[in-house]
């Protein structure tokens, strides 16, 4: 490059200095700077001679064919370096202002979806004037035109593409089954679709369609479990149960939000319900603040009320699933003045039970859960004693089968159970939303369960303390707050008496009382079908047992029937079992027999066992003192001593006089008894160990200790009065 066609060096000193960076210099200054710096790098200096008296800071290097001092060149190069430095800073300035502006221009179209979502709705709002949560195709065209003008005053240029509000009625032809009947996500679709077309508005409409909006009002993550949280299920916010799915929708704000303090996430399989219940919350909002407006007709504001409580109702099993859940997080929430937001989200769902009949739906379940107990004592009352006949063992095995099969445990078992679980739920809101009702302290079952849950709340909060403790007393009182529990404990250091009220009332007594019929029931109804294979058959009784009625003379005539504890008159229908020959009614054992066991109410011994060979009794003379044992019937004559008056033949028994009654007694019942020298005849005879038939070794039957009861006479009065002395009596 020739130096000749660069600027003089006096023509670039006259030009201001650039070391204040007031201005940036121009291309041509700095290409006339750079040429000058790039042709004096290029020469080589040769040194001129220095006079003495030159200061030193004159000295200079000059080309050998003209150029330029070495204060030239600083001079120059200093500008180069200013003009470097202020260029480095315009460079600096015009990325850092469009990065500015994209990040602006980002941010705004972060908020989009939000601005997107709250326009369709306020123009599907302004066009449903009546808060019917729906509106016709002219209404939606309107709202659409409107949704189309508020979109190009907040976008401005962005909505350049002409927006035809007519297309929209066809869309919605599509779509929807009526068109006078347009919900509010039938229509955010269809508007979205329309507004996709301009490829700018796409993004956001795509997460308004498709996302899912936080309750804080931010827009929720699709993310994989693992990703939200590490190991373990991950709950519902809104269903109150576990996610099931890979993956959930995760508000990004987790605790920073002070209306869910825990976080907020939605199971993916519940996205739509959780959409829906979206849009009935804020049409309930909605009718509560038309209600309040003025100027309302009597007609308009009771239709207003009416809806408000249908939508209510339709919201009551979501916001069930919320309720405790919120109540939960309120009290786990810190004393920090963050809890007002939830304070305000649980009033909310109050509002929404409060439209729900509590009391009746309580008694819609109890009287469901009563039903449930009435077909379990039905069923059991078909396999009562009197109610069951075998003909034959493959006829008992075919009913035993169909039983099983109607009975059902398991099943019966779990439906009482969610019968009750769903009764105490609803019994929970029913004191939450309308208040206790007061028990009765009377109740002696009431009693009962109030003084085992005494105890057991006791226990459970001495143990929590891990103090040793023994209890002096303990009492309950029954509040309008529900029951008031006291104790006086004794403790290492002393004695303490302390309260603790828990919110009980009636229906928790009812509860209470129901499982345990049920449980009763139930398990003496299982104990029943697994008995019935001992029952016997018509065909055991026909070949194991002697029919016959009874008449005057015969052995069984004036003997007492256990089961009814009534003696068997002539003339009356009577079984008497081989295998031990034993007597009674035919209608009272034959129930026993056919749907109990298949043997002896008395001795226990099976209806087809072999009989025993009876021994040849012993002969006794008349007038000798025999001691009267083994007695079935008239037990409170063991071991009374007896004389002999006479053997009657025809009935191979003897009468045996005892006191001022006569007995008629078989001769197994008796044994010799004689008196020592020193014995006197008055004195208590000495016990006897009774025989094996005698009933101290029988192993005891409730069902034939309950049938005695039932008849049995009060031994006091019987002790009264005294027998006739004749007839004899035949034991």
């Amino acid at each position: 490059m020739s130096l000749s066609r660069q600027p003089s060096f006096e023509a670039l000193s006259r030009q201001p200095s650039e070391r204040n960076l007031s201005r940036q210099l121009s291309e041509g200054e700095l290409n006339n700077i750079l040429s000058v710096c790039l042709s004096n790098v290029d020469e080589k200096p040769v040194r001129r001679s220095i006079s003495r008296d030159q200061s030193s800071s004159h000295l200079s290097l000059v080309p050998a064919r003209g150029g330029y001092t070495v204060a030239q060149m600083v001079t120059l190069l200093t500008k180069l370096r200013d003009t470097a430095h202020l260029a480095s800073s315009a460079i600096r300035n015009r990325v850092l202002a469009t990065h500015v502006v994209a990040w602006k221009s980002k941010a705004r179209q972060a908020g989009w979806p939000s601005l997107f979502h709250s326009l369709i709705q306020e123009s599907f709002e302004n066009a449903d004037q009546q808060c019917l949560g729906t509106v016709n195709a002219t209404e939606a065209v309107a709202a659409y035109r409107a949704l189309v003008s508020r979109l190009k005053q907040e976008l401005g240029q962005m909505v350049a593409e002409p927006l035809d509000a007519q297309e929209l009625h066809q869309q919605l032809e599509q779509e929807t089954a009526s068109l006078d009947q347009i919900t509010f996500a039938q229509y955010m679709h269809a508007a979205s679709h329309l507004l996709s077309r301009n490829a700018a508005l796409r993004p956001g409409l795509r997460v308004v369609n498709e996302g899912v909006r936080c309750i804080c009002g931010n827009w929720m993550t699709k993310l994989e479990k693992a990703a939200c949280y590490h190991g373990g299920a991950v709950r519902c916010d809104f269903t109150g149960a576990n996610a099931h799915g890979d993956c959930v929708w995760h508000c990004q704000r987790n605790r920073a939000e002070p209306v869910h303090p825990f976080g907020f996430d939605i199971a993916e399989e519940s996205v739509e319900a959780f959409k829906q219940f979206q849009y009935q919350a804020r049409l309930f909002e909605r009718l509560g603040q038309a209600i309040l407006k003025t100027g309302l007709t009597p007609t308009a504001e009771r239709k207003l009320r009416q809806r408000r409580e249908d939508c209510g109702r339709g919201l009551c099993d979501a916001v069930k699933n919320m309720y405790f859940s919120i109540k939960d997080d309120l009290s786990n929430v810190s004393q920090n003045g963050q809890s007002s937001a939830l304070e305000d989200r649980l009033k909310w769902c109050k509002s929404v039970l409060e439209m729900t009949d509590w009391v009746a739906l309580k008694k819609e379940a109890r009287d469901e859960l009563q039903g449930t107990l009435e077909s379990l004592k039905g069923f059991s009352a078909e396999l009562s004693h009197d109610k069951l006949c075998f003909k034959d063992a493959e006829h008992r095995a075919s009913e035993i089968a169909g039983f099983d099969a109607r009975f059902k445990p398991a099943e019966r078992h779990e439906a009482f159970e969610k019968g009750l679980q769903q009764l105490a739920k609803v019994a929970l809101f029913a004191k939450d939303i309308v208040g206790l009702e007061r028990l009765d302290d009377s109740d002696p079952e009431a009693k009962e369960l109030l003084e085992f849950m005494s105890e057991t709340l006791l226990n459970q909060i001495m143990q929590q303390q891990g103090i040793p403790f023994v209890l002096v007393d303990s009492s309950f009182e029954v509040t309008d707050s529900g029951v008031k529990f006291k104790w006086s404990i004794g403790l290492p250091f002393g004695q303490k008496e302390f309260e603790h009220v828990v919110p009980l009332d009636k229906s928790d007594v009812e509860i209470a009382q129901l499982q345990r019929q049920f449980m009763m029931l139930y398990h003496e109804t299982q104990e029943r079908l697994q008995n019935l294979e001992h029952c016997a058959t018509e065909g055991d009784l026909d070949s194991e047992l002697n029919q016959f009625r009874v008449k005057d003379g015969d052995s069984a005539c004036g003997e007492l029937c256990v089961i009814c504890q009534e003696d068997m008159c002539p003339e009356e229908a009577a079984l008497q079992i081989k295998s031990c020959g034993h007597c009674f009614h035919d209608e009272c054992v034959r129930g026993w027999l056919l749907g109990c066991k298949q043997e002896c109410p008395v001795c226990k011994v099976p209806v087809n066992a072999e009989p025993k060979p009876e021994p040849e009794p012993e002969r006794f003379a008349v007038g000798s003192l025999v001691l009267l044992t083994g007695l079935q019937n008239r037990i409170e004559l063991n071991g009374s001593v007896g004389t002999i008056v006479v053997f009657v033949e025809d009935r191979g028994r003897y009468q045996v006089s005892v006191g001022d009654t006569t007995y008629l007694l078989s001769p197994a019942n008796l044994v010799a008894h004689e008196l020592s020298d020193d014995s006197d005849e008055d004195s208590e005879p000495p016990s006897l160990v009774p025989d094996e038939d005698s009933d101290e070794e029988q192993e005891s039957d409730e069902e034939l200790l309950a049938a005695l009861a039932l008849s049995l006479e009060d031994p006091e009065q019987a002790d009264q009065e005294s027998p006739p002395p004749s007839p004899p009596t035949d034991v």
